[in-house]
């Protein structure tokens, strides 16, 4: 009988504990249901997520082929005001450099025009689906031994470099500078620049003429 009594004497006493036992994990279900809609919000923002990366990749994918679509028909616009392969092998180029150099007081020492390879497929490029993008990189090299301009004034190498720039800039074939560096000689200054000058294409040059001439008749 005591044996019992002691038995239901552990069990009363041990109901706060239980209750207590009971109360905790009735919260901590609660906090995780509270987390839940946010769990679920957090993986439906990461396949959004995911989903605008891919549509971003896409996007730029097309973006690129219109870039190129645009340069193609830009290069095959302004053809005409390229420089022609056969300027190129002359001394024409080299003339114009130097007259426009030397109105400035600088003289032509080097004059290097590298052929820059177009990227596009041989098969694409023989297939005549657009224009052949061809180009040039010259490199040039001039030296300026004067104290004086032509008007008796000092010579500011920055100044007449940025004006002989300037004018070759302007004139045609279109071209664009790349690099332009002055460097101190003991004796006078030395003018480094680097030229990129698309080249004509022929092919195109053809075409637009032929156009032109269906349009006329």
């Amino acid at each position: 009988m005591r044996k019992r009594l002691f038995k239901i004497y552990n069990v009363i006493a041990a109901y706060p504990v239980l209750a207590l036992l009971c109360i905790a994990i009735g919260l901590l279900v609660y906090i995780g249901g509270q987390y839940k809609p946010v769990e679920q919000s957090f993986a439906r923002k990461q396949a959004a997520l995911m989903q605008l990366k891919q549509k971003a990749k896409g996007l730029e994918k097309d973006l690129v082929e219109v870039e190129m679509v645009d340069l193609a028909k830009r290069y095959a616009l302004f053809n005409q005001d390229f420089l022609a392969a056969d300027e190129l092998e002359s001394e024409t180029l080299s003339s114009l450099l130097e007259s426009s150099l030397r109105a400035h007081g600088w003289q032509l020492e080097r004059s290097e025009a590298i052929l820059l390879d177009d990227d596009k497929p041989e098969a694409e490029a023989g297939s005549g689906a657009g224009p052949e993008l061809r180009a040039v990189m010259l490199q040039i090299e001039a030296v300026s031994l004067s104290q004086t301009n032509a008007a008796g004034e000092p010579f500011l190498p920055l100044y007449s470099a940025t004006q002989a720039m300037r004018f070759m800039w302007v004139r045609p074939p279109t071209k664009e500078y790349q690099r332009i560096q002055l460097s101190r000689l003991d004796a006078g200054y030395r003018l480094e620049a680097s030229i990129f000058m698309p080249l004509r294409d022929v092919d195109s040059a053809d075409e637009s003429e032929k156009e032109s001439e269906k349009e006329s008749i």
